[in-house]
C-alpha cells in the first residue's frame, strides 16, 4: 500500500501539490497585505471565508485523480501487476486526504507566519481547532472528487460537477428551504461551506423563518456519514468498471 501511495506521488501528484501550495501562500499573503490597515482579529476571520476556496482548488488540481488513468489507458499498467482493484484505489484516497491534510497545515501557518509579521500576533491555539472542524467540508470534498472521477471517467465533467456543488449547493439548499423542503437539512448541501456558521443572523433566521435547525456537529456527522457512503459506492463502481483503453 505505501508503495501504491508512493508512485501515485512521484507519477504526477508531487507537482500538483507544489503548485497548490503556492497559490494557497500567495493567496493568503495578498488577503491580508490588502488587508493590513484592518484588525488583527478582522485578518483572522477572513481565513474561514478563505477554507471553501480551498476545496475549489482541491478540484481543479485532482479532479481527474482516477479519471485520468482510465482515459490514458495507464490503469492496466497497475492491473498488469498482481495488485488488487481495491488496493489502487485506497491508495489514492489516502493520498487525496493526506493532500487535504497538508493544505489545511499550509494555510494555518501561512495565516499565523503572515498575520505574525504584519500584525504582531499569533493565532490562538483555539481557532486554530475551530480551523480544523470548518476544513472538514473540504475532506468530504475529496470524497465526492473520488466519486466523480470514477463515475464520470472524465476528467473535465469530475472537476466541472465537483465544483459546481461547491459554489451552488448552499443555495440550492436554500431555494429548497424556501419551499419547505426542511429535509434537506439533513443532506450535505447546507454543510458545503462551514463559514456560514459565522453568520449568526443568518443561522437565526432560517431558524426562525424556514424552521431549518443547522449546527456543526450535525454538519459533521452529515458529511462524515454521505463520505462514507460516497467512498463505498466509489469502491464498488471501481471494482466492477470496465477498461475500454
Amino acid at each position: 500500500m505505501i508503495k501504491l501511495i508512493r508512485n501515485e506521488y512521484i507519477k504526477n501528484s508531487r507537482i500538483k501539490l507544489f503548485i497548490g501550495v503556492i497559490i494557497i501562500i500567495f493567496i493568503v499573503y495578498f488577503i491580508i497585505k490588502f488587508n493590513s490597515n484592518r484588525s488583527a482579529d478582522y485578518l483572522i476571520s477572513t481565513i474561514y471565508k478563505f477554507i471553501p476556496f480551498v476545496s475549489i482548488l482541491l478540484c481543479i488540481l485532482f479532479g481527474g485523480i482516477v479519471s485520468n488513468e482510465f482515459h490514458n489507458g495507464t490503469i492496466r499498467v497497475y492491473l498488469a501487476k498482481p495488485v488488487k482493484r481495491w488496493k489502487i484505489l485506497l491508495s489514492k484516497i489516502i493520498l487525496l486526504y493526506l493532500y487535504v491534510l497538508i493544505f489545511m497545515i499550509v494555510t494555518i501557518l501561512s495565516y499565523f507566519i503572515i498575520i505574525k509579521i504584519y500584525k504582531g500576533v499569533y493565532i490562538d491555539t483555539k481557532i486554530v481547532k475551530e480551523i480544523f472542524l470548518y476544513f472538514i467540508p473540504v475532506f468530504f470534498t475529496g470524497s465526492v472528487i473520488i466519486f466523480l472521477s470514477i463515475l464520470t471517467n472524465s476528467t473535465a465533467a469530475s472537476v466541472g460537477i465537483s465544483i459546481l456543488i461547491c459554489f451552488t449547493s448552499n443555495l440550492i439548499a436554500q431555494i429548497f428551504f424556501g419551499f419547505g423542503y426542511t429535509i434537506f437539512q439533513y443532506t450535505f448541501l447546507p454543510y458545503i461551506d462551514f463559514s456560514i456558521f459565522k453568520d449568526l443572523n443568518y443561522i437565526r433566521l432560517i431558524s426562525s423563518e424556514l424552521n431549518v435547525t443547522l449546527t456543526i456537529n450535525n454538519g459533521i456527522i452529515i458529511l462524515l456519514t454521505f463520505s462514507l457512503l460516497f467512498i463505498f459506492l466509489s469502491f464498488n463502481i471501481f471494482n466492477k468498471k470496465d477498461i475500454k483503453n
